[in-house]
């Protein structure tokens, strides 16, 4: 499908996203990952869009130097994703977060829970435990060389993000290659997110997490655990993160990556549609 984006203002802040202006009783609020764009979610759009909801998907990192974030941190792309719904009248969501965009989302859901009607985390970020010590050993590597490498490199791209590769994915390595070699300063935005989301885990808040929530989470997820330093299986991080939540609900998917909203996407949005008809 093609990605026509608005561009709005929300605290001096540029925000582009994709909107298909459904004018239903439901909105589907999409939050990516590090280093992605609302494109990312090409093959759960058309779904949402055919049950008549809603669908607005957030560019968070920006897709030039006008719309990239003015702070690189997940509290404040939290605070802004809040403001940027006032500012549409979208006065309750359900909101998807994948990786990063889980971290935001709980953020999100910890200060309005009454603006979120549900929250799903697909392979999220801050489930994960690290010591002071750990931050301290990971933080110095994570320079803006290291996020290049990471995410243009084609077989670091693949053997990380998926788990069974496919041809049709190529375009997933062509945006990363886009944004960082078009896009000024991007390499370093990328390296102070990664940086910050160390700094700001949603380990901590997740027992005040009240909204009904589900995790999605692919066993064979390579970026969680953190492969440095952690000997954890993804199942064992992500079962310790859902019990603190209050209506928290795990589900696994065998033979899924990190990248599970693209590598089975149906999966994925039959069991986000399940959960929002049956759960609530």
């Amino acid at each position: 499908m093609t990605f026509i984006r608005k561009v709005t203002s929300v605290q001096s802040q540029r925000i582009s996203y994709f909107d298909n202006e459904r004018q239903g009783r439901e909105t589907l609020l999409l939050l990516h990952g590090l280093a992605g764009d609302s494109s990312f979610w090409r093959y759960n759009i058309p779904f949402w869009d055919s049950q008549g909801f809603r669908v607005i998907a957030v560019d968070m990192h920006g897709t030039d130097i006008q719309t990239a974030p003015q702070k690189n941190s997940v509290s404040y792309l939290a605070r802004i994703i809040c403001a940027f719904m006032q500012d549409l009248n979208l006065s309750c969501c359900h909101i998807v977060g994948h990786s990063m965009g889980g971290q935001i989302a709980v953020f999100m859901a910890y200060w309005h829970p009454d603006r979120v009607k549900s929250l799903h985390l697909i392979a999220p970020a801050g489930f994960e435990y690290f010591s002071r010590q750990e931050i301290e050993y990971l933080v110095p590597k994570l320079t803006p060389e290291f996020a290049l490498t990471a995410f243009t490199n084609r077989i670091m791209s693949i053997t990380y993000h998926f788990h069974q590769w496919r041809s049709e994915w190529e375009w997933f390595h062509d945006l990363h290659r886009k944004y960082f070699t078009q896009v000024c300063g991007y390499a370093s935005q990328i390296a102070a997110f990664m940086r910050n989301m160390l700094y700001e885990p949603v380990y901590d808040i997740l027992p005040w997490i009240s909204v009904p929530t589900q995790v999605l989470s692919g066993q064979r997820d390579n970026l969680i655990p953190n492969f440095f330093i952690h000997q954890q299986t993804t199942q064992e991080i992500m079962e310790i993160g859902t019990r603190k939540i209050q209506q928290g609900r795990l589900i696994l998917f065998e033979n899924m990556g990190h990248n599970l909203m693209i590598e089975n996407s149906d999966a994925v949005n039959r069991q986000i549609a399940y959960f929002i008809k049956y759960q609530l």
